[in-house]
C-alpha cells in the first residue's frame, strides 16, 4: 500500500509547485522580453537605450497562491569599466559609481512607470497559460554592492592581500606588546592603592573633627546651664536681702518713734 496524503496537505504541495513553475515560467519570459527590447514604452521621454536595458537583471519571481499577483525580484548590473576612463584614479571611480546610482534609479522608474505595457506584451508570450500574465510589482535589490561587499571581506580574510597597519610600537611582538599593557595596569593599580589609604586617614581626620565639634557644643552646652543655675540663685539671695533690709528700716523707724515718744 502507498503512503496516503491528506487532502489539505496534497492542496497545498500542488498548489506550491505551481507556484513555483509559474514564477520560473515569468522570470524567464520577462528576462527576454527585457534583453530583446519588445516593450511598447509609453511615450518617448519614458525610453531607455538598450544597453541600460540589457543590464537589468530579473533575479526572481514570487507568484501569490492564486497566481494574479508577482512580486519580481530586479537587479542592475554596473557599467562595464573602458579602460580609457581606468587611468582617472579614485577620482573616476567616484563617477563611475555615481553614475552606476543613477543608473539604477532610472531603469527601476522605468519598469515602474511601464509596469502595465510590460504585463501586456508578457501575457502574448504566456498565452499557453491559463489566466495569462499575474499582475508585476517590481523590487529592487543590489547585488553589485554585495558582491563588493564579499570581495572586502575576502581581501580581509586573505594572508597576502591584507596587511594590518602598524602600531605605535612599530615592529614590537605581540608578547612585549601585552607585557607593556600588564605593566601599565600595575602602576595604575599601584596609585589606586594609595589613594584608598589616603581616603581613610582622611576619613579618620573628619570624624576627629566631628568629635570634637560635638564635645565643644556640649560644653557650651552645660557651661549656659551652669550659668543659668548662678543666676537663679544671686536673684534669690537679692530677694532675701531685699526683705531683710526691708524689715530692719521699719523696724528701725518704729524704735525712733518709741524713743521720741
Amino acid at each position: 500500500m502507498g503512503l496516503r496524503v491528506p487532502g489539505n496537505l496534497a492542496n497545498f504541495l500542488l498548489s506550491t509547485k505551481r507556484q513555483e513553475r509559474v514564477g520560473q515560467v515569468v522570470r524567464s519570459e520577462l528576462a527576454s522580453l527585457l534583453h530583446r527590447g519588445n516593450v511598447r514604452e509609453l511615450t518617448d521621454e519614458d525610453a531607455i537605450g538598450d544597453e541600460l536595458r540589457r543590464r537589468i537583471n530579473v533575479v526572481h519571481a514570487d507568484v501569490s497562491p492564486d497566481l494574479r499577483q508577482a512580486r519580481v525580484t530586479i537587479s542592475v548590473l554596473s557599467a562595464p569599466s573602458s579602460s580609457s576612463s581606468g587611468g582617472g584614479g579614485g577620482g573616476g571611480e567616484r563617477e563611475r559609481r555615481a553614475n552606476d546610482a543613477i543608473s539604477r534609479r532610472r531603469a527601476y522608474a522605468w519598469l515602474v512607470r511601464n509596469a502595465r505595457s510590460i504585463r501586456h506584451s508578457l501575457s502574448s508570450r504566456m498565452s499557453h497559460m491559463k489566466g495569462g500574465s499575474p499582475e508585476l510589482n517590481f523590487v529592487q535589490v543590489d547585488v553589485g554592492g554585495a558582491v563588493d561587499v564579499m570581495r572586502l571581506i575576502e581581501k580581509v580574510t586573505s594572508r597576502d592581500g591584507y596587511k594590518r597597519e602598524e602600531l605605535d610600537g612599530g615592529n614590537m611582538s605581540l608578547d612585549d606588546m601585552i607585557r607593556m599593557e600588564y605593566e601599565e595596569g600595575g602602576e595604575y593599580d599601584d596609585d589606586d592603592d594609595d589613594d584608598g589609604w589616603v581616603d581613610e586617614e582622611d576619613d579618620e581626620e573628619d570624624d576627629d573633627d566631628e568629635e570634637g565639634v560635638e564635645e565643644e557644643e556640649e560644653g557650651e552646652e552645660e557651661e549656659g546651664e551652669d550659668d543659668d543655675d548662678k543666676v537663679e540663685d544671686d536673684d534669690g539671695w537679692v530677694d532675701f536681702d531685699e526683705e531683710d533690709d526691708g524689715i530692719s528700716e521699719d523696724e528701725g523707724e518704729d524704735g525712733r518713734e518709741d524713743v521720741v515718744a
